[in-house]
């Protein structure tokens, strides 16, 4: 007997209808929790975990080791751990340290759980500061636990906020704790999907705090673009050390060039560290780019 496929006759596939149902029925925060249920179940235990008190160690190099809430360690900070962590994110924590120096300030863009900030401030001495810059409720919520756990309230800035190329508001997705509670761009969803967040520029906003970077880190999920673009006066006048998480597969995916980001950083003076061209061919690359002297 001939099988007849739904999709042939104009019907919606069951799988399609139940999402198409579940869409308009439940709000995104509820279906972001059961889209994963076993991740849904780990973000619970951690939470219950942490509760109890079982806060965790983590050591990222020799000598600079960390408080880690359950929830953090989990969902962001184990893959750093030099015993047994992911060798690529490792090699990518050596780089940032090696660049560290005592007294410095760290512009965070994109912090999450804050690792970055946390080491630079643990590794860079009592006079260094960072400024950590996350849109997410959900991360920040655990970011705070972090600045709290390892008591450097008064080290660290943390800033409820998306960087953009203009101030104001932006709209974004909220992914849930599938994706550790990142946010990303809404292109293709429709606004009752999207949140609205606070947009500052990254220019704007040490005018406003009054700080200086030595030191900038952007991991901003696909959004490099306009998020140097709003920083290029601190590339040009400031000249602090540049960390750039590049999401090739995301760019190229919506139609940018990643080729353009890095031109835009050459025509300001900034070099790659990383001379060859693999970072191209990696869905994500971690790049480090240092100003040319004397420009």
């Amino acid at each position: 007997m001939e099988r007849i496929d739904a999709c042939s006759e104009g019907k919606e596939p069951r799988g399609a209808l139940f999402q198409s149902v579940c869409r308009r029925l439940l709000p995104r925060r509820v279906r972001n929790w059961l889209r994963s249920p076993s991740l849904a179940w780990s973000w619970l235990a951690s939470e219950c975990e942490g509760m109890l008190g079982r806060i965790r160690q983590r050591e990222f190099l020799p000598g600079c080791r960390l408080a880690v809430h359950p929830v953090a360690d989990r969902f962001g900070y184990a893959v750093y751990d030099k015993n047994g962590g992911d060798p690529e994110f490792i090699a990518e924590m050596r780089t940032f340290v090696s660049r560290c120096r005592p007294g410095m300030t760290l512009l965070d863009v994109g912090a999450h759980f804050g690792v970055f900030s946390l080491v630079a401030l643990r590794v860079a001495g009592p006079d260094a500061s960072a400024v950590a810059v996350e849109p997410s409720r959900g991360a920040l919520r655990i970011l705070r636990r972090q600045r709290r756990l390892n008591r450097v309230e008064n080290g660290l800035t943390i800033v409820e906020a998306a960087a953009s190329d203009r101030a104001g508001s932006i709209s974004l997705v909220s992914e849930g704790v599938a994706s550790s509670s990142f946010l990303t761009d809404p292109r293709g969803r429709p606004s009752s999907e999207t949140v609205t967040v606070r947009a500052v520029t990254i220019d704007g906003l040490i005018r406003e705090l009054k700080v200086e970077p030595t030191h900038l880190k952007i991991d901003v999920e696909g959004q490099e673009a306009a998020v140097l673009r709003g920083a290029e006066t601190c590339l040009r006048e400031l000249r602090p050390t540049l960390f750039l998480e590049l999401h090739n597969d995301i760019l190229r995916a919506r139609g940018d060039d990643p080729e353009n980001l890095v031109r835009f950083l050459k025509r300001l003076s900034y070099r790659p560290v990383e001379p060859a061209d693999s970072w191209r061919v990696r869905p994500v690359a971690r790049l480090l780019f240092e100003p040319e002297e004397g420009r």
